[in-house]
């Protein structure tokens, strides 16, 4: 008789390896299945059915979730702000992803085409941008031909930014979007009490 030893998941498995024992000496090593299973007949190649595992979770239907207390956060500017902005947000996504513009970048185009010859860090002031943030649009926007940029006279080192035709062009098409889109996201509202809400929000900004 010897012994060898096999690898496995949990580790080394020990077999012995020597003459056939016979069956009433190596009854020992059978299963209770197994034996169980010979005792109907069964061969032993043939799969027996597994024991249900103790820690399973019965699937029973789900029950409906209590509705959430959020009156506090109701009560709260910033969160009411905050909503509004992610349901404009969503519509904005939708709407504009055919001019390749996200809110901050149709911001930053607004602001040259309505002011031009301004500086990058007028920019960064206005919309409290990082100035490396703004440099990586900057830059997405000359690759797009939408930017003309110029030398400060006063400065040689600064530059000031205008847009060029395509960047005209792009601004147009996307402001109109933006207005529409607005007033879709904002339907719930009056002219009136839209325009009650813009100068309230920004009595805050201030």
């Amino acid at each position: 008789m010897c012994y060898q030893a096999n690898g496995g998941i949990d580790g080394p498995v020990v077999t012995a390896v020597g003459p056939k024992m016979d069956r009433p000496t190596a009854s020992f090593v059978e299963s209770r299945s197994t034996a169980m299973a010979r005792g109907r007949g069964l061969g032993l190649s043939q799969s027996l059915p597994m024991k249900p595992r103790r820690n399973a979770i019965a699937s029973t239907p789900a029950t409906p979730a209590s509705p959430l207390d959020s009156s506090f956060l109701k009560s709260l500017v910033g969160y009411n702000a905050r909503r509004a902005t992610l349901t404009i947000f969503d519509v904005f996504a939708q709407r504009m992803a055919s001019h390749g513009l996200n809110p901050v970048e149709f911001s930053i185009l607004s602001l040259i085409g309505h002011n031009p010859g301004l500086m990058p860090s007028q920019i960064s002031a206005e919309l409290r941008l990082l100035p490396p943030h703004l440099t990586k649009m900057l830059v997405r926007f000359d690759a797009r031909g939408l930017l003309i940029r110029a030398p400060l006279a006063s400065d040689g080192r600064a530059v000031s930014l205008s847009l060029s035709a395509a960047g005209t062009q792009l601004l147009e098409q996307a402001a109109a979007t933006v207005v529409a889109l607005e007033t879709e996201a904002s339907r719930a509202l009056t002219p009136k009490q839209r325009s009650t809400l813009i100068e309230l929000l920004q009595k805050i900004d201030c």
